[in-house]
């Protein structure tokens, strides 16, 4: 065939495909790879164009399919989530009349002709199986593909040259021998799961049960138990395997599935790790949500720079520094374990920072969490002066006590002993007085200073739940206010020490606020709304109830901010 022929040949959706695989080597390649920075966008529009072209939506393609999902993965980078939605359910209804929801196995099939073709389909197929139930949350809790519909089975663990087109082709290896094709087979097991987390949450919407939830948490824990140890970050590996020599992808692969275990079940407890601090119900929920933050932070450290520009990956670091940020809010005695938390908070920061230049989304999240450790700081540093100046207070009332009792024994001795006693009587009482002014003294000049403090932290959380809720929806207008929360707090050193910590409590009458049904506005606790997020975009769509609407209530703010931030749906 004369290359002239191959020109008029080539078909505007296979260039589609060309385009749009040119686009994303540019936009997750280095940035130094290109100058040119309209290169990226001129891709896009190349694509875009030769789609309709192609007139893609009356003329189904395999090429078309393989376009669309690897466009979605740039439409949810550039935050376009409408967009990537709407593709995927057309790539899904393509597929399904292409019939790549019933291909045969190849061992019940006699015709060599089409092996390829059908281990593509069957690749396709997978893919946006996974695809859905990865994107389910953050479309309405529901899942397009009805697997009970459908019959294709997994495709082949095999590398690309080992199909052969005349159908000959390797049998299907066993997964514990890596291919180009392992990693991709192993995550569907995590993605059937996460269809029965969809499940679980749509049984009583928009909640599901603890034990629902625990025993989601086994499933996910027993897909990861069950990897080959090559996938496995937490495993040894041996030394070609952690090089990966000319498999160098196997690494960020293996370290993609640790993420990927520790992102779920990070979904799964977040709604109950607040609870976890005052219910032992939920202590494991708070326990293994920090370890899975802590974790996944860790292995995106050791992972490729360039994989914090996956949309997935920006989300899940945000949400790991958030879940440290809760556990830093609410408070530890021992200083090694707040430097532990201002630790991970920071390297959350430290991840996101070379991206938030180019990341509209790494840039709103930066710029919580960097909100979040500063008023740590703060807070900490006023404690630790009000709690020097009380020490000071005590010192200075104890010596001049002691030089009172001094005199007074003094004064007792040069008296009779009948005056004496008299006289100690006396002296005992103006001791009791002493003791009393003093006291009352000291918590008079306390109080006003705990007061400012507790206003001051108020409205700083009321300013970082207005940043948190403007990262997760930035169109969001109801914001709500936490003036009402603000507490009586008892004047004693113990009180401004939770509060910095985020565990005072403050007890009074009326009704505890909590979040509306339905809305990201602020109600009378009766709430049951739901916030989504998927994979990586994240979009909240309504508050989740918390509120209490008892006579007597104890309201907690940070309890109530992090509670809101962590709903159940949430994910």
């Amino acid at each position: 065939m004369s290359p002239s022929h191959r020109r008029s040949t080539v078909h505007s959706r296979w260039l589609a495909l060309l385009y749009i695989i040119l686009c994303l080597g540019d936009h997750f390649g280095d940035e130094d790879m290109s100058t040119d920075v309209t290169l990226e966008g001129r891709l896009l529009v190349a694509c875009e164009d030769c789609l309709a072209h192609a007139d893609f939506l009356d003329e189904p393609s395999t090429e078309t399919i393989q376009t669309i999902i690897c466009l979605n993965l740039y439409l949810n980078n550039k935050n376009r989530v409408n967009a990537a939605r709407s593709l995927l359910g057309t790539a899904i209804k393509m597929a399904i009349s292409m019939g790549m929801s019933r291909i045969p196995d190849e061992s019940a099939l006699y015709d060599p002709a089409g092996v390829i073709e059908r281990e593509i389909g069957r690749r396709l197929w997978w893919s946006l199986v996974s695809q859905d139930a990865y994107t389910a949350s953050n479309s309405g809790f529901t899942y397009l593909i009805n697997l009970s519909h459908a019959s294709t089975g997994l495709f082949a663990n095999l590398d690309d040259d080992e199909i052969r087109p005349s159908g000959f082709h390797s049998p299907s290896k066993p997964l514990s021998e890596v291919t180009t094709a392992t990693y991709h087979i192993l995550k569907i097991d995590f993605a059937i799961v996460v269809r029965h987390f969809i499940d679980a949450v749509n049984v009583d919407f928009p909640n599901a049960s603890y034990e629902a939830i625990m025993e989601l948490d086994r499933q996910f824990r027993q897909v990861y138990d069950s990897l080959p140890a090559p996938f496995r970050p937490d495993l040894p590996q041996p030394f070609e395997l952690s090089y990966a020599g000319s498999k160098g992808y196997l690494v960020e692969q293996r370290i993609f599935m640790g993420i990927t275990l520790h992102n779920r079940i990070m979904r799964l407890h977040r709604a109950y790790m607040v609870r976890g601090y005052e219910d032992p119900k939920y202590e494991y929920s708070t326990r293994v949500c920090l370890e899975s933050a802590y974790a996944l932070l860790d292995l995106v450290r050791q992972s490729p720079q360039t994989l914090c520009r996956w949309w997935v990956v920006l989300v899940q670091v945000w949400t790991g520094g958030l879940i440290i940020s809760a556990d830093l809010v609410r408070g530890a005695k021992d200083e090694r374990e707040r430097r532990r938390q201002r630790d991970g908070v920071a390297l959350a920061v430290s991840l996101l920072e070379p991206i938030s230049r180019t990341s509209p989304v790494a840039c709103r999240g930066l710029k919580v969490l960097r909100a979040l450790l500063s008023r740590d700081s703060e807070v900490s540093q006023q404690v630790q002066s009000l709690s020097q100046a009380q020490a000071q207070s005590q010192h200075q009332n104890q010596t001049q006590d002691q030089g009172q009792n001094s005199r007074k024994r003094k004064h007792s001795h040069e008296g009779d002993d009948s005056e004496e006693r008299g006289g100690g009587t006396n002296s005992a009482n103006k001791m009791r007085d002493s003791w009393s002014v003093h006291a009352g003294g000291d918590t008079d000049r306390s109080e006003p200073s705990q007061l400012d403090l507790a206003n001051t932290s108020l409205t700083d959380l009321e300013r970082l739940l207005r940043q948190a809720f403007s990262f997760v929806n930035p169109s969001s207008s109801s914001i709500p206010s936490l003036s009402s929360f603000t507490p009586s707090i008892a004047a004693s050193a113990a009180s401004a020490s939770a509060f910095a910590s985020g565990s005072v409590s403050a007890r009074g009458s009326g009704s505890r606020p909590g979040l509306a049904s339905g809305s990201s506005s602020f109600g009378d606790g009766s709430g049951g709304g739901m916030g989504s997020v998927s994979d990586g975009g994240v979009v909240l769509n309504a508050g989740m109830g918390i509120g209490s609407t008892s006579a007597t209530a104890t309201s907690d703010p940070a309890a109530e901010f992090w509670q809101s931030l962590f709903s159940m749906n949430s994910w």
